[in-house]
């Protein structure tokens, strides 16, 4: 039988090759193999770099990517997940958006899910980066939550 102990090798030194080697997937010209990066990646939200891939991600020209990834976001109610999500939706066209906006609803549980995750878009509406405050009022669109303000004409909910 193998050797099943584990390396003493710290933990944050074994989370950067897998975002690297799951960075190398999303770049894949095979939708499958992007959307199965971007299921993987929504695991290391804390690194900069899974969130950058995520972003582009969520905006794939593959609807079934773009969906898959914001269903993989919205499903681990974190915050970095949702600012990724805004950030997306704040330059997404429609047919991005709905790819979102799918994404969204079938990663939300349930309708206490939306709770939480309308309070931090309603935090994130309130950010001083034009781009995150926009996106957020989309959001929250989304999730059938009122805007503390309206939102912006260029992004159609």
């Amino acid at each position: 039988m193998p050797d099943t102990t584990p390396d003493t090798m710290p933990e944050g030194d074994l989370r950067e090759p897998a975002v690297s080697a799951l960075v190398a997937l999303a770049s894949s010209r095979s939708p499958v193999d992007r959307q199965d990066a971007g299921v993987a990646l929504a695991s290391f939200l804390e690194t900069e770099t899974a969130q950058a891939v995520l972003h582009d991600l969520v905006l794939d020209p593959d609807d079934e990517v773009a969906r898959t990834v914001s269903r993989a976001l919205a499903s681990r109610a974190d915050p970095a997940g949702w600012v990724v999500l805004v950030l997306a939706l704040a330059t997404a066209d429609e047919r991005q958006q709905g790819s979102i906006r799918d994404g969204v609803d079938e990663g939300i549980g349930s309708d206490a899910d939306r709770l939480p995750a309308a309070r931090t878009a309603l935090r994130l509406q309130e950010h001083p980066e034009l781009a995150i405050s926009d996106g957020a009022a989309h959001l929250l669109a989304i999730l059938g939550a009122p805007t503390a303000r309206p939102a912006d004409a260029r992004c159609p909910t």
